[in-house]
């Protein structure tokens, strides 16, 4: 289809030496990563466009990766024409494109007849489950077989990879005309890239994959730049005999393994199975890398960094960045520069001892700490928005880079006045500095790396959004696991419409370890839900002031694990669920009826029980059908002794004690919260009567129509002091 055009590849030039014309000036293109330039700031849209010849009967490709914070709308988007065919309708344009919410990856008709309306129709769509994080990272791909049929697919972490085709017939004068268009606002311009599309001609397959080249970064990961995207949802990786886990770059096609290069000499094997591209399984992926030089082994990271700096204290306005020497030798600085965006900037020709820090700074700006190996800079870089900062060798090297956006940003915490301190964990993570003055210049991060969570480790075990106080409102979390979670390493995110914007909420604001198999109820006002609820556990609450703007109509709500971005949980919650009526819909919370629930479903939740005061706050849910839990409602409706007292804390409201003596005469009867302190007197000999053998019953009125009634039944002997 097209002629006299073979792979276009695309290097780091600029992007009009690639034979793109239109708005050049607003893109950069470097390592095949198609950025916005400063001077798009202020402007919403921009176009670039290359023309190439067509022709028909010859199957052809096009390619592109997208990488955006989170999901396109109408303002932040991209629209990709492929090729238009000139027919006696009009003009006929193939467009790969969002829809305006997001939501979906669509292949577009759009037909422009020389007199009348637009038309557009889809062809070709893929619905997006979580559309969030699959727009973080996608790979797209349109081939056309040459005769009839056109095939849309698409790769991501998320969603794997997936396909869908359409028979079509193109009749007319082809013009190739590739032009990609994009739209921004501000805010998000400098958080998302793309790679440049690509075509390919005439197109079989994307074929083998093959390693373009290797770099081994200072922290001691390796990074294999590979010919096309990948899927690693499934890979596992041995690197000179060792398994070790596997992780992307910062695109579909860079591939991270975290380990040291091992001992010995000659090149490093490298096996990774299980990995996806587009056309199907790899299989078992091999290659080998040249063994790190001393130059790759310098050990120099970056390690801290300071972009907005406290107004007041010892770092008051100082922006800086601190490098450390990870490595066993002196590294002369001198012939090392640092870079941020394209620009490079020299440092000072000093010697960084194997342990040491130095903190690079503006020489218009003094840190007062003298115990600090300050360099200061006569050229220090301007640090704001996304940008990427790494150091080099002189001889072009890389040694290290850090990529300063949303992805590295903590989501819901607070950014100014505090640097971002790299601590030491495999792979790297990078935190908030949490000390008194902001950050840690010339010294290790205080800081522990957050826990990795599995999913359904913590989850939303209760929800009260409608209660007659805002102060009253409160989320309950519930550790499923094993061990304790530390709640400062997850946060929650949260919308309040299925096409809106997600916010992002700290759980916690100073560190709080929820232990095993417990819960942590999150509230603005712990007195008033001791108030509300007596049998709520007190030291379950947590006061969180500033507790989120979640509607009580309809939220979805989702944990993240700081460590990694692993979604933990996520439920939805709907207003209706609650009830018909306007009584079912307030003073009542929603309970999930399991942690092993999906929170997503209705069948996952239900009211809780009049009985239960309308919510259960720090303690096992009323309409819990978790198997195997003490306390929660049988199904058997004859209760032995131990599930009688299990229950007895749980539903006493619900309780109805009475005593018989052994001919069936009644003697007591005790209803809701006397059974529990009666029944304890019996046991203890204290109750008025005498001694003798009498029959308990205990019986509990379901708090759901869905529960049998149920009932004990028992010989008692009192010991009476009577």
């Amino acid at each position: 289809m097209l002629a006299g055009l073979a792979l276009l590849t695309f290097l780091s030039r600029g992007i009009a030496q690639e034979g793109w014309s239109g708005d050049v000036d607003l893109f950069a293109l470097e390592g095949g990563q198609l950025t916005l330039t400063p001077l798009a700031q202020g402007r919403e849209q921009a176009e670039i466009h290359r023309s190439y010849e067509l022709r028909s009967g010859v199957p052809v490709a096009w390619t592109m990766e997208c990488h955006y914070d989170r999901r396109p709308s109408r303002y932040n988007t991209f629209a990709l024409d492929l090729f238009s065919i000139q027919t006696e309708a009009g003009l006929e344009t193939y467009t790969l494109a969002p829809d305006p919410k997001g939501l979906e990856v669509r292949l577009v008709r759009r037909l422009s007849p020389a007199n009348g309306a637009r038309k557009e129709e889809v062809l070709l769509r893929h619905t997006l489950t979580s559309p969030d994080e699959v727009w973080s990272k996608v790979a797209l791909r349109v081939v056309y077989d040459g005769d009839r049929t056109i095939r849309l697919s698409m790769l991501s972490p998320e969603g794997g990879v997936r396909h869908a085709d359409i028979a079509v017939q193109l009749g007319g004068r082809l013009e190739g005309l590739l032009s990609l268009r994009v739209k921004f606002t501000s805010g998000r311009m400098s958080s998302t890239f793309w790679t440049e599309p690509t075509i390919h001609f005439p197109y079989k397959s994307l074929g083998q994959v093959r390693l373009l080249r290797s770099a081994r970064r200072s922290d001691g990961t390796l990074v294999l730049y590979l010919s096309q995207p990948v899927n690693l949802s499934r890979a596992v990786a041995l690197v000179g005999g060792r398994e070790t886990r596997v992780a992307y770059g910062e695109t579909l096609r860079e591939v991270i393994l975290p380990v040291s290069s091992p001992s010995g000499s000659g090149p490093i094997e490298v096996r990774i199975s299980g990995m996806e591209t587009l056309d199907g399984p790899v299989g078992e992926w091999q290659t080998s890398i040249e063994r790190p030089s001393a130059e790759d082994r310098s050990g120099l990271i970056i390690s801290e960094i300071m972009i907005d700096p406290p107004t007041v204290g010892p770092l008051a306005r100082v922006p800086y960045v601190e490098i450390a020497n990870r490595g066993t030798a002196p590294v002369d600085l001198g012939r090392v520069i640092l870079r941020c965006r394209t620009t490079a900037y020299d440092l000072p020709p000093v010697t960084l001892s194997p342990g040491g820090y130095a903190v690079l700074h503006s020489s218009q700006h003094k840190l007062p700490q003298e115990s600090i190996h300050t360099l200061p800079m006569d050229h220090f870089p301007s640090m704001s928005g996304s940008f990427a900062l790494s150091l080099e060798w002189r001889s072009g090297q890389s040694i290290d880079r850090v990529v300063v956006d949303d992805r590295l940003r903590e989501p819901g915490l607070q950014r100014e006045g505090r640097s971002i301190e790299r601590i030491e964990s495999d792979p790297p993570q990078w935190r908030y500095s949490t000390t008194p003055t902001g950050g840690t210049p010339g010294a290790p991060s205080l800081m522990r790396p957050y826990e990795t969570l599995a999913p359904g480790a913590l989850v939303v075990s209760e929800l009260m959004l409608s209660p007659e106080s805002v102060g009253e409102k409160y989320i309950e979390l519930y550790n499923t696991s094993s061990q304790p979670i530390e709640l400062e390493g997850v946060h929650m995110s949260f919308r309040n419409s299925p096409d809106g914007s997600y916010s992002a909420w700290p759980l916690v604001v100073s560190p709080y370890t929820l232990p095993a198999k417990s819960y942590a109820v999150l509230t603005p006002y712990p007195p008033a839900l001791e108030r509300l609820y007596p049998l709520c556990d007190p030291s379950t609450l947590v006061e969180r002031i500033d507790f989120p703007s979640i509607s009580p109509t309809y939220s979805e709500i989702s944990l993240i694990a700081r460590a990694d971005r692993t979604t933990i949980d996520q439920v939805v919650y709907r207003r209706q669920w609650l009830g018909d009526t306007a009584a079912d819909r307030t003073r009542h919370s929603l309970e999930r009826v399991s942690p092993q629930a999906d929170g997503t479903k209705k069948s996952a939740w239900r009211r809780a029980s009049e009985a239960s005061r309308g919510g259960t706050p720090g303690r096992l849910n009323s309409s819990s059908t978790e198997s195997g839990s003490e306390g929660t409602w049988p199904d058997d409706p004859h209760l032995s002794y131990e599930q009688m007292m299990a229950l007895l804390p749980l539903y006493g409201e619900l309780a109805t004690l009475e005593l018989f003596t052994l001919e069936g005469q009644q003697i007591y009867r005790k209803e809701g919260r006397e059974v529990r302190p009666f029944i304890e007197k019996l046991q203890d000999g204290k109750a008025p009567l005498p001694t003798l053998i009498i029959v308990v019953r205990v019986t509990f009125t379901p708090p759901d129509p869905d529960f049998v009634p149920l009932t004990y039944s028992g010989k008692w002997v009192h010991a009476g002091a009577m």
